[in-house]
């Protein structure tokens, strides 16, 4: 998921928002592979540039602008130039969050991205979630407001792509996504859905930009993060998820999120 080089990242979850994450995260010489959050992120740079790479193409991201990224867009992180140092900031809400709160949002929101290039809102929104106040405790009220001032810019946003999936592949995610907990691989899910093993790979990645199993590990480390939250051991969570043993887990956690299970219980830096 990443490579060699400088990755420090500190996550929060506000104790009485059960559906969103803060995350602020410095790079030098870093790169992440194309993964995907499940959950609508919103990310602004603070200093440096931060070069987001999609499917179709990539767009450098610099302070004074906002990424308003769907749920279910693949996005990847490339190396900018050598030595050069970016300190960035996301805040990830779920889909369960947004039904509740923003329930005009569909299903095209959910594969787009869009850019806001408003110094106003990104004044708002990087007060409100820096480090240095982001509280255990947040408003509903004003983050609430704060996401709809910043949603309500998305029509005057420049909308820089919108995911298309065929058929099949869109039901293949959305079985995965409901059958996580089960024990799938790549071999039942080609004949589950009658594709040959090899075509089930290359019409999966050529559409997802990821392959069938990167997403099936993804899809895992998305739901132990909640289940890390919430208390549950390590080793419970490994098992549940059908990973090999805790290290197997430990190891694919911190190759997606670039930090150990551990420091993100903790909130400690990396």
């Amino acid at each position: 998921m990443q490579q060699n080089g400088f990755c420090q990242k500190i996550y929060w979850r506000p104790n009485n928002i059960e559906d969103m994450e803060f995350l602020e995260a410095t790079l030098r010489d870093y790169s992440f592979a194309l993964h995907v959050h499940d959950a609508f992120t919103v990310t602004l740079v603070v200093k440096g540039a931060l070069n987001l790479y999609f499917q179709t193409g990539e767009f450098v991201l610099r302070p004074g602008m906002l990424f308003l990224i769907g749920s279910q867009v693949p996005q990847g992180i490339k190396k900018m130039g050598r030595g050069e140092y970016c300190l960035y900031r996301t805040l990830l809400f779920g889909e369960e969050f947004v039904k509740k709160h923003f329930p005009g949002f569909g299903e095209e929101h959910r594969r787009a991205i869009t850019l806001i290039s408003s110094p106003k809102f990104y004044k708002k929104f990087n007060d409100a979630f820096s480090e240095k106040h982001f509280p255990l405790n947040i408003d509903l009220e004003s983050c609430t407001n704060l996401l709809e001032q910043i949603f309500s810019r998305m029509d005057n946003g420049i909308t820089l792509e919108k995911l298309s999936l065929s058929k099949d592949i869109n039901t293949i995610t959305n079985f995965i996504d409901q059958n996580i907990l089960y024990s799938l691989d790549v071999h039942k899910l080609s004949q589950i859905f009658c594709f040959s093993y090899s075509h089930f790979i290359r019409k999966f990645k050529s559409e997802m930009g990821i392959t069938p199993n990167t997403y099936l590990i993804q899809k895992k480390i998305i739901k132990a993060r909640k289940r890390l939250a919430e208390g549950e051991s390590m080793l419970s969570i490994a098992h549940a998820l059908g990973f090999c043993d805790q290290s197997h887990f430990s190891n694919s956690f911190k190759k997606m999120l670039g930090v150990s299970p551990t420091h993100y219980v903790n909130k400690d830096k990396t």
